[in-house]
């Protein structure tokens, strides 16, 4: 009797060990497929940050390049009806 309790319980032990080591596998592969899509989807965003960066740096030269193109403004001219002081050269 004592002999038929031990194997049970051995077989018992045997059966929650080989759940275990099941279940661990089972989860190990799970976080490494949320790992994955995980990374996937970060890939995903910092891809549509650049192209948002890109974008907007071009922009930014874009128009630095045609506040550099544009001509100087014409040089300010004398108010009419004003004398000139006759004592400043």
């Amino acid at each position: 009797m004592v002999d038929s309790q031990r194997l049970q319980i051995d077989s018992n032990m045997e059966a929650t060990a080989a759940e275990f080591q099941s279940l661990k596998a089972e989860t190990a592969n799970q976080f490494h497929v949320m790992a994955d899509v995980f990374k996937d989807s970060l890939a995903s965003a910092i891809q549509v940050h650049d192209t948002a960066m890109s974008s907007q740096f071009a922009e930014l030269k874009e128009m630095i390049a045609a506040s550099h193109s544009r001509a100087s403004p014409p040089p300010k001219k004398a108010k009419c009806g004003v004398e000139k002081d006759p004592y400043q050269p």
